[in-house]
């Protein structure tokens, strides 16, 4: 690759970490006011559109955004919340499943307009459609080329 072409990567891949952080601190502000974290959040997401199955605590890991080191405590601190349910499966007592509460679902529901907002004033404000799915392309394709 051109030395050019390298610095141009360079520049875009960090606009895109400088980016990135900008967005997550954009929704960690909306959600402080509901005292929940982006994490927590992610979880709660997972588990509502997981609904009616639940799921293990690896099921979540696998789908979260940002990856929570210690799935337990985070999961611990929904239940105390009383934002989740745990219960031990009846197929295999050895599992754990986790369900989203109806405390849970209303909190999402309270969160969704506001995250909303701040959605459709990044890509509707900012950027067209087209430009989103662009964008969407983009950062597809370079997630799939590093799974490989």
């Amino acid at each position: 690759m051109q030395e050019r072409q390298l610095k141009t990567h360079a520049k875009a891949y960090f606009k895109l970490l400088e980016t990135a952080n900008w967005i997550d601190q954009q929704v960690k502000s909306c959600l402080h006011q509901f005292d929940i974290t982006h994490p927590q959040y992610n979880v709660l997401r997972i588990l509502r559109g997981s609904i009616p199955m639940p799921l293990s605590s690896t099921d979540i890991k696998d789908r979260m955004i940002v990856i929570s080191p210690d799935m337990t405590r985070l999961l611990d601190r929904l239940i105390k919340k009383e934002l989740i349910d745990k219960r031990i499966c009846p197929d295999n007592r050895r599992k754990v499943e986790v369900i989203i509460s109806e405390k849970g679902i209303e909190l999402l529901e309270d969160i969704q307009p506001i995250i909303m907002e701040k959605v459709q004033y990044f890509y509707h404000d900012q950027i067209s459609e087209l430009e989103a799915q662009q964008l969407y392309d983009i950062l597809q394709k370079i997630r799939i080329s590093k799974r490989e």
